[in-house]
């Protein structure tokens, strides 16, 4: 793979939020008081947590004190503050959910199949959570999942416009990939439409990490306002075939749906392969890929942007409800 074809970068993709708030509205008020700084907001039962338009009395006109709101694509911190302060009566907000992107942007003169080609090479080589799913599940715009065998397969289904997914959908820690050359609209009344993007500058090979749960390592927003997104580079890392591989071995090696390492919810590698009747975390045939390196330094540059604020405004200090407490 000629690594050149392509410009590389990392984004937080989106962040999922929880609040409360010290009276009761339905979600619908909110999302039109955030005035399109949330992409959605979702009531929840106080006690359970559930969503309350499938167990509330009104459904999504049911009055609750307590929310999940989506911040889609923040550039820095300072843009989650500011959709916070959106809102009268927001109070105790905490981190549901984040998920992360790695990027391949096309350069003058990459075509679309390339861009397919590197998101079948970082689906072959990027870890994925679970031994058992070898095989990525590929899951078309509307139509029923499937498995495919090979970086070839993996390419055509990519080339296609389906996503794939290593992981199970409400698991803490999921895989994604897909060649982004689309965008995805979601309206008030829950209905996605899916727009080609027009600028072919934008297209790109994309992995998405989800991390939700025990994997989340974000709880508070001071947390969220200081955390090292290089931090989370052992779940973009990166494996590609030996570089002594020869004969069969090189065919077996490619044939795989995934020669990267599988990892736990915290980002550890797992006994997962074998070798002459002993358990191996990495697999014999395989050594560190240069996406790796590339991927970590592209984290680095997220937490500059990310820590960077608007403007020539002091640092702020935030509390449990976003509120700005201190400056320093």
């Amino acid at each position: 793979m000629d690594y050149t074809l392509f410009r590389f970068d990392a984004c937080v993709d989106w962040l999922e939020l929880e609040f409360w708030t010290r009276s009761r509205h339905p979600a619908w008020r909110l999302w039109e008081e955030s005035a399109g700084a949330f992409s959605y907001v979702t009531g929840l039962d106080p006690e359970t947590g559930e969503d309350i338009r499938e167990h509330g009395t009104q459904g999504r006109n049911t009055p609750t004190t307590r929310f999940s709101a989506r911040i889609q694509n923040p550039q820095r911190f300072d843009s989650i503050a500011a959709a916070l302060g959106t809102l009268t009566d927001c109070m105790q907000v905490s981190v549901r959910s984040v998920e992360i992107s790695f990027d391949a942007y096309r350069r003058a003169g990459t075509t679309d199949e390339q861009l397919a080609e590197m998101t079948a090479t970082m689906l072959h080589q990027i870890c994925r959570p679970n031994e058992t799913n070898e095989v990525p599940r590929f899951y078309s715009w509307k139509g029923t999942p499937e498995q495919r065998w090979g970086r070839e397969s993996v390419y055509a289904g990519v080339l296609s416009g389906a996503t794939a997914m290593y992981g199970n959908k409400d698991d803490d820690y999921v895989v994604r990939g897909y060649l982004k050359n689309y965008d995805t609209v979601t309206e008030e009344n829950g209905e996605v439409t899916r727009l080609s993007l027009e600028n072919a500058s934008v297209h790109r090979a994309r992995v998405e990490v989800r991390l939700q749960g025990q994997a989340c390592e974000i709880y508070s927003l001071d947390e969220l306002r200081l955390f090292r997104f290089e931090s989370l580079a052992r779940f973009f890392k990166f494996r590609q075939p030996a570089s002594d591989l020869q004969g069969l071995d090189t065919l077996i090696a490619n044939r795989l749906g995934s020669i990267g390492n599988v990892l736990d919810s915290k980002g550890n590698k797992t006994e997962a392969h074998m070798k002459r009747g002993r358990s191996r975390k990495t697999r014999a045939s395989s050594e560190d890929s240069p996406l790796s390196e590339i991927a970590r330094n592209k984290l680095r540059e997220l937490t500059k942007r990310w820590q960077c604020e608007a403007g020539r405004a002091r640092r702020r200090r935030y509390d449990s409800s976003g509120i700005n407490v201190a400056s320093s």
